[in-house]
């Protein structure tokens, strides 16, 4: 059983719950080739129209890929655990001893598309490191614009050139994204083309802008990547910017009669501030399975991340890089202490995972708010992953460092605890998650708890009432 997201469309506006079921049984049928009765008896088991847009059907792995091809689908998560072969595979596992981490999966920001949820799996979300391939465009106001390009010519000549955005010259949007033929007739010759990103692969916009004379290009993420800028070796000289730098260029040239930019390349640069961030693509919890289960458990480095490959090297993103880290990092403690379980290690990892960045603030979302919540500024704000470690504060913030007695020892104490109040502020300013804890012996005894303020370290006794219904 899987739940299929579907793309929501402005000209599906229906009103009746069987309008939303004959049209997931229309696009289900396009996908199976079978019967539409059929299709409705037998395949579909819940129709969303609330939430989500999508659907819960009976599906084969093999209909679930061959459905990714098209244009309507989004995401298919398995709906159970009994059907999933990771999930089965790494229960079994586990059970053998064998500590087992997966991908959280690349189809964030939306929330509620993590994959390999299942709660014994290490579930390992991408954020970024703090080297970045810098490319910075200087326009002719002054204004500077970090943004990156794995290529870094040292012959490029830092001198202001004409700088043009198709899409503002012809009003067409084939052109904003530079795709094959849609520069015909733009003059762009000897001039930096700013070319917003999707629609072609970043080569394909190279090959478009050099065919048709431009010297440099600038590509502007789309508003899903926001701040994530995934670096790729070019022909031309180029920057690839985040989406709210592209808004401040676009500015500038329908503000400027003649509007001029170079690109200053600088290199590897290190110990790049607010790192690491939560990649815009990084798969985000919850589990559609369950809310109950917070997922991805961790992050690890997966962007931009200099891999291994058939020539001398590749730089590539996604929790697919991520993953091995954080596999590394299991198999270190595994070595240092080669009697720990699986459980033990995971538990290890998370507990004593950083949650802030090396500026010691929040560790931001590269997906800004405003990409989620309406009414925000494209402004990075706080990650939000919904898991225990890749939230700008976990529920449960440094409940490692609470000094309670290890489990090991006898009798076994029983802890429990909820949150009373969470906080999130804008960015820059830190928030400040405040718990309730309600801890007790196995016998019952009363224990004397406290707030615990995520900004500090200092404790306040207080006694804790446990209500009747927990």
């Amino acid at each position: 059983v899987y739940i299929v997201h579907v793309k929501g469309s402005e000209d599906v506006t229906f009103s009746a719950a069987e309008q939303w079921s004959d049209w997931y049984c229309s696009l289900l049928n396009s996908a199976t080739e079978e019967d539409a009765a059929n299709v409705a008896d037998l395949r579909i088991v819940y129709s969303y129209r609330n939430v989500i847009t999508g659907f819960c059907a009976r599906l084969r792995q093999r209909e679930v890929e061959a459905m990714s091809k098209l244009d309507w689908f989004l995401h298919a998560p398995s709906a159970d655990f009994h059907s999933n072969p990771v999930a089965q595979g790494g229960f079994k596992a586990i059970n053998k001893g064998v500590f087992v981490s997966c991908s959280a999966g690349n189809t964030g920001p939306n929330r509620g598309t993590v994959t390999n949820d299942a709660p014994w799996l290490l579930t390992v979300g991408a954020s970024t490191t703090d080297r970045s391939f810098l490319s910075t465009v200087k326009l002719g106001d002054g204004q500077e614009l970090d943004g990156e390009s794995l290529s870094q010519p040292r012959d490029f000549e830092s001198k202001m050139l004409p700088l043009v955005y198709p899409g503002h010259a012809t009003g067409n949007e084939n052109s904003s994204f530079c795709l094959s033929g849609s520069l015909d007739g733009v003059d762009v010759h000897g001039k930096i083309v700013v070319c917003d990103d999707g629609g072609n692969g970043k080569a394909e916009k190279d090959d478009v802008v050099k065919s048709a004379g431009g010297s440099g290009m600038i590509i502007v993420n789309s508003p899903d990547f926001a701040y994530s800028t995934l670096v790729e070796p070019h022909l031309l000289r180029t920057s690839n910017v985040p989406y709210a730098d592209g808004l401040k260029i676009k500015a500038y040239i329908n503000t400027t009669s003649a509007p001029t930019a170079t690109i200053i390349f600088k290199g590897t640069v290190m110990h790049t501030p607010h790192s690491p961030a939560m990649a815009s693509f990084s798969s985000r919890g919850p589990s559609q399975i369950t809310p109950g289960i917070l997922k991805p458990d961790i992050t690890g480095p997966g962007v931009n991340i200099l891999a291994a490959w058939t020539s001398a090297f590749e730089v590539f993103s996604g929790t697919s890089m991520s993953c091995p880290h954080l596999s590394g990092v299991a198999a270190l403690i595994k070595k240092a202490h080669p009697d720990w379980s699986p459980a033990a290690i995971k538990s290890a990892i998370m507990t004593t995972a950083y949650a802030t960045d090396n500026s010691r603030g929040p560790i931001l979302d590269e997906t800004p708010p405003g990409r989620l919540v309406r009414g925000r500024s494209w402004s990075r704000g706080p990650a939000e992953g919904h898991g225990p470690r890749t939230r700008l504060r976990p529920h449960a913030p440094r409940l490692h460092s609470l000094p309670l007695r290890p489990l090991r020892q006898q009798p076994c104490p029983s802890y429990s605890w909820r949150t009373s109040e969470l906080l999130l502020r804008e960015e820059h300013q830190r928030s400040r998650a405040e718990l309730s804890f309600h801890i007790g012996q196995a016998a019952g005894d009363p224990f004397d708890a406290g707030q615990l303020h995520a900004d500090s370290d200092q404790r306040q006794g207080a006694k804790v009432d446990v209500p009747g219904d927990g």
